[in-house]
């Protein structure tokens, strides 16, 4: 709650308590409110961190490599919450290097390879992409 509480003071909410319960619960760390940061698990401060970030109700929601070092029964958590959230109108910007992640998790993906755009569309269609293919696992791959 501490952090959650750090988290909201810019936005000076009166109802904060409200809105960090509701948070914690949709992270599903409801029952570790009263738990010092610290102590959680990598992928529970993940969670925590979004949840700070979800309490000023923010439209846009930006993750950098939210998976990154999360034990693998994490990841579909945070999948389904990142979809949930989306289902909800929030529109989030997912920066991540592990691919099944992004195919299993996003609806539309942007392929960049040093800087520049590759590709644009649906997970099934950068799937297919050729020139994603060649740039990421070489012309080798793609013959064999």
């Amino acid at each position: 709650m501490e952090n959650m509480a750090v988290a909201s003071m810019a936005q000076r909410h009166p109802n904060w308590v409200e809105r960090a319960v509701h948070w914690l619960s949709f992270v599903k760390l409801a029952e570790k409110r009263e738990e010092i940061a610290r102590n959680l698990s990598f992928g529970q401060q993940r969670l925590l961190e979004i949840a700070m970030a979800l309490i000023s109700d923010p439209p846009f929601l930006m993750l950098d490599e939210p998976v990154s070092g999360v034990h693998p029964s994490t990841r579909g958590a945070l999948s389904d919450l990142i979809q949930e959230l989306c289902e909800s109108g929030k529109s989030i910007l997912l920066i991540e290097h592990d691919i099944p992640f992004v195919m299993a998790t996003c609806h539309r993906v942007v392929v960049l390879h040093h800087g520049k755009k590759l590709a644009e569309g649906p997970p099934a269609v950068i799937q297919q992409d050729n020139t994603v293919i060649e740039a990421y696992l070489g012309r080798q791959c793609r013959e064999a």
